[in-house]
This record gives C-alpha cells, sequence and structure tokens, in this order.
C-alpha cells in the first residue's frame, strides 16, 4: 500500500477544480486503475498537487502512474490550450505499512484541503475527493471517449459505441474486516477529524484567518487559485504538512504503451 504525492511543474494551479478538470482527472483514474488492477483507497486533487492512497497488487504501480499522468496532461494541457509537461519530474510513494497507518493516511488524504488552508471542512472541497464516499454518496461516475478507436473506425458520426462509463469508487481498508459497515464508517470520520482539528489547532497558534465555514470557503479558494494562475510568475504551491520523508519513484508524465488519444470526457 502507498501514499502517493505528485505536484505539477513548477507548482502552478493548472488543476484548479472545474467541471472539465475534474472529468478529466477523474475519468482517467478510474479507467487507468482499472486497466492496471489498481485498488483504490482514497484520492484528493488540490490546484497543484494530487494524493492517492492505492495498492498496487501486480507490482505495476509505476505502469499506472505513467498511463495515468500522462493521459491527464495530455487531456488537461488541451483544455489549457498549451503544451509540455505537467507534472514535475518524479511522483513520491511513501509505503503504508499496517491498518491504523492505512486509517491515518485515509484521515490526512481526505482533510488535505483543510490542512492547506483552504476551506474549513473537507466536504467544501469542490475538486475531486473521496470525502463524498465518506459521507454515504454514490461514486462518481464519468465517460471517456475512446478516440484511438473511434479513429480507427474512421471517425463516425455516432460516437456512442466509443464511449466507456466508469465509476470511481474506493475499496474499504484491509485490516477492518470485523468492523460493521456503521463502525467502518465512523473510524474512517475519527481519522479525518483528527486533522481537522490539527488544522485549527495549527490556524489558532499561528493567528492566521481561517476559511470561511460556510460553502464559500471553497469558491473563494479556487477563485484564488484561478487569480494567483494568471500572474507570470510561479503560484505559490500548497501546503503540504508532513510531506518529508517519503520514497521517491522514478515517473514521468510520458504514456507507457498507451493506445488512448484524449477527446474531452464528460461527468455523468
Amino acid at each position: 500500500m502507498y501514499l502517493v504525492t505528485n505536484r505539477t511543474v513548477e507548482a502552478r494551479f493548472w488543476l484548479k477544480p472545474t467541471p472539465e478538470t475534474t472529468a478529466v482527472v477523474g475519468a482517467w483514474l478510474a479507467y487507468a486503475a482499472e486497466r492496471f488492477g489498481i485498488e483504490r483507497y482514497a484520492f484528493v486533487v488540490l490546484s497543484n498537487h494530487v494524493h492517492l492512497l492505492l495498492r498496487a497488487p501486480q507490482g505495476n504501480l509505476a505502469d499506472f502512474m505513467a498511463y495515468w499522468q500522462g493521459n491527464v496532461a495530455k487531456g488537461v494541457n488541451a483544455l489549457h490550450g498549451r503544451r509540455g509537461p505537467l507534472w514535475q519530474r518524479r511522483y513520491s510513494a511513501e509505503p503504508v505499512l499496517d491498518p491504523e497507518a492505512l486509517l491515518d493516511r485515509v484521515g490526512y488524504v481526505m482533510a488535505n484541503p483543510v490542512l492547506a488552508h483552504l476551506v474549513a471542512r473537507p466536504e467544501q472541497w469542490p475538486g475531486l475527493s473521496s470525502i463524498g464516499q465518506l459521507l454515504g454518496e454514490t461514486a462518481p461516475a464519468f465517460v471517456l471517449f475512446r478516440a484511438t478507436a473511434w479513429r480507427a473506425a474512421g471517425c463516425p458520426v455516432d460516437r456512442r459505441p466509443f464511449e466507456q462509463a466508469v465509476c470511481l469508487r474506493v475499496s474499504r481498508l484491509p485490516g477492518f474486516e470485523a468492523l460493521s459497515d456503521a463502525q467502518y464508517r465512523d473510524r474512517l470520520r475519527a481519522a479525518v477529524e483528527l486533522h481537522v482539528e490539527a488544522a485549527s489547532a495549527e490556524r489558532r497558534r499561528s493567528g492566521r484567518n481561517g476559511p470561511a465555514p460556510g460553502g464559500a470557503g471553497g469558491r473563494q479558494a479556487v477563485a484564488a487559485a484561478g487569480a494567483a494562475q494568471a500572474q507570470p510568475a510561479p503560484a505559490v504551491s500548497h501546503h503540504e504538512p508532513g510531506a518529508v520523508g517519503r520514497v521517491p519513484c522514478s515517473a514521468s508524465n510520458r504514456i507507457a504503451g498507451s493506445r488512448q488519444l484524449f477527446l474531452p470526457v464528460r461527468a455523468r
């Protein structure tokens, strides 16, 4: 099991939450995970970095990351009309070795927008996150357009046969099989609240103003990210507590054996 983290090049806000960006990132995450047999336990996408809690039973984490990051780079670049690398050259993969550590890392991932002082509550973050499934929402579903297959068929007008529905579900953590569903959700909520309280305590100690307690916090954070992105200088990185001591694994935004070309992905 690994906590995987990567940032955008120069920590710029290319992943700022919009419906289009969420559709690109979410659809490719769901599709790539199914293609490579990756088990997903938690995820969050902030404006300039991502956290994924994953297990790769086939030992193919690097192949999965290369494929996913490469397709996300193509899709996000298309949205912004840009070329070049989207991700920094390496991602980090921190091994998570026991059930209690897994629980803590799930809490860290889902509370990450709060730890970054962008919102007061995890559910206020408007970007892609697994927090909704913890709160009882259905897993997000997307439609992925298989452009290569469509072009090989001669670009027919009816694209529906080349659209594939994908769902971004998370699995129950191993080691908690004895708990009922309600008990398991309570453990997850408690793990999230520990990190939310830590963020609140840090704000009190530092005297910094906290994000808005209502839903406006997420919208304001995104607006601020957009303003920073418009500047020519690289955007300032979000705060990422505890991001030291992780083992870097070699990866880039290249495509490994990809037969998919990006066309817009729409959320269902």
